[in-house]
């Protein structure tokens, strides 16, 4: 696949993060939760037993007063056939994550930031095709970062071999995809560097993941 094309897809699909910052509203997703087992035309007592717990449990969950843990909420995502994200923040939202900030990323040796973001990824994804979008933006981001020449900065690069598109589509990326933003034209080429090598072992690390399941 060009890097063209994964430029294009990186353009289309990139994801606006703001979602994550908005305060999630606890009796709207109780009404989700309700409708989704309504759906299943179970009881909250049916619908209990399929995460473990009570109806006391299912019953606060629907009335708003807590949210279910993350593996629960993936699983009544699944159930009703939409991803985290719509369950959490309604129609209106995207795919709403973030790995973690790029200062983490580049500078904290100690911190499992493959494993973190591989299971983000799966968190927010309903199902293999949602998550083989988001490593095609992966892969295509690192294709633009390998062009960069060694340099000062990217910045250098940009008019040397990186068309305008390529430079947004790794620019938004970056902006919307770590916590904090980031900012392509400040990264110096020891950071692309290992920026590039981040995002080639978390494609591992998934490919890896896969094949001990299969």
């Amino acid at each position: 696949m060009s890097i063209l094309l994964f430029t294009f897809r990186v353009k289309t699909t990139i994801i606006t993060l703001r979602y994550l910052f908005m305060e999630t509203n606890k009796k709207q997703v109780g009404l989700r939760i309700k409708d989704i087992r309504l759906s299943l035309g179970e009881s909250m007592e049916e619908f209990g037993k399929r995460f473990d717990t009570s109806k006391g449990t299912v019953n606060n969950w629907e009335k708003g007063r807590n949210l279910p843990n993350k593996s629960n909420l993936l699983k009544i995502a699944k159930l009703g056939k939409i991803t985290p994200s719509v369950l959490l923040k309604g129609k209106t939202a995207t795919v709403p994550f973030q790995f973690p900030s790029l200062s983490d990323i580049l500078y904290d040796p100690n911190k499992d930031c493959i494993h973190e973001c591989y299971e983000i990824i799966t968190f927010n994804t309903s199902d293999g095709r949602e998550e083989d979008n988001i490593y095609t933006m992966i892969v295509g981001v690192k294709c633009i970062l390998d062009k960069i020449p060694n340099g000062d900065n990217a910045n250098r690069a940009y008019t040397d071999v990186l068309n305008r598109a390529e430079w947004v589509a790794a620019g938004n990326f970056l902006t919307n995809f770590f916590v904090g933003g980031g900012s392509l034209e400040f990264l110096s080429y020891p950071q692309i560097i290992a920026l590039r090598k981040f995002f080639q072992k978390l494609v591992d690390y998934r490919i890896s993941t896969m094949e001990k399941s299969n």
